[in-house]
């Protein structure tokens, strides 16, 4: 998975428009994100180690702060014991997956 900031992550999952046919590319909302864990992961992360091994520790989702949402976004701590959701700098650089319908 690449880090990038916020922006940028948009940006490229919006570009993936057209891949194999397919329209709507976006980073997941903290609510996707949420519904897909593998809890039966053996390293505690939140993504399967067999697709993701050493996955990351946070990723991006789209979902913004009502009082910082031009400056902050949320990310998934994937170790955090449960899962959780923090507010970074949109400055920051994190992995992202995008996801389409």
């Amino acid at each position: 998975l690449q880090s990038t900031n916020w922006t940028t992550a948009l940006q490229q999952c919006a570009a993936l428009d057209g891949t194999a046919g397919i329209y709507g590319w976006r980073i997941p909302t903290i609510l996707e994100l949420f519904s897909i864990p593998d809890y039966t992961s053996s390293s505690g992360r939140m993504f399967n180690d067999a697709y993701f091994p050493n996955g990351p520790t946070g990723v991006w989702v789209s979902t913004t702060a009502v009082y910082s949402a031009l400056t902050d976004g949320f990310q998934i701590r994937t170790t955090a014991t449960p899962f959780d959701s923090q507010l970074s700098p949109k400055t920051s650089t994190l992995p992202h997956l995008c996801i389409a319908p």
